[in-house]
C-alpha cells in the first residue's frame, strides 16, 4: 500500500504487521496466526502491556529484576567454562548492558568487536570507548573493498536482503 511504502521511506521498516506486499502480512512479536479449515485466525499470547497497575513498589520491582539478570548471567557465565565471550559492541545500550554486565561479575575473558566504515562512525567510537573503559580487549572490523567486496551490487545478497527482510 502507499501508506507502507512511505513508512518504509520515512524509517527503513513497515510498521505493524503491513508489508510492501497488497494482502500480505507477517507475525508480530507474541503473536501466533492458525490456519484451521480454510479460516486464518491471529492472536496474541503476549504483550508489552499490563492490565493493572502494580502495588509492589519501584524499588522492590528493580530488585527482583536485578536479582532475575545476576542469576541469568551467572548461568551465562557458567556456560561459557572460561572461554573468552565475544561481543559485538555497539553504540547501543543492548551490547553495553552485556558487557558492563559482565564487568560487574567479574568475567575478564571477553573480546568486544565493532565493524563499518573507519571514518566518521560513532559507533566505533562508542564500543572502543565503553570497551576501554571496562578493562575489555577491542577489534575493529573495517568494512572496505578487501573485507567485504562490492556486496551490494551482488545479486544474492540483493535476493536475501528481500528474503530477510519478508517486505516488512
Amino acid at each position: 500500500s502507499e501508506r507502507s511504502k512511505n513508512e518504509l521511506l520515512a524509517s527503513s521498516f513497515v510498521l505493524g504487521s503491513n508489508t510492501l506486499i497488497k494482502n500480505i502480512s507477517v507475525t508480530r512479536s507474541g503473536q501466533i496466526v492458525e490456519f484451521n479449515k480454510g479460516k486464518i485466525t491471529a492472536e496474541f499470547y503476549s504483550n508489552y502491556y499490563t492490565s493493572k497497575e502494580s502495588s509492589v513498589s519501584y524499588e522492590t520491582q528493580k530488585k527482583h529484576l536485578e536479582d532475575i539478570l545476576d542469576i541469568a548471567f551467572k548461568r551465562f557465565i557458567k556456560s561459557l567454562g572460561g572461554r573468552k565471550a565475544i561481543i559485538p559492541l555497539s553504540g547501543g545500550f543492548d551490547s553495553r548492558f552485556i558487557a558492563c554486565k559482565l564487568k560487574e561479575l567479574d568475567y575478564k575473558n571477553v573480546l568486544c568487536f565493532s565493524y563499518g566504515k573507519i571514518n566518521n562512525n560513532q559507533e566505533r567510537e562508542t564500543s572502543q570507548k565503553v570497551a576501554k573503559e571496562l578493562g575489555f580487549d577491542w577489534k575493529f572490523v573495517e568494512y572496505n573493498e578487501k573485507t567485504v567486496g562490492n556486496y551490494l551490487k551482488d545479486e544474492e545478497f540483493k535476493a536475501f536482503c528481500e528474503y530477510f527482510s519478508q517486505f516488512s
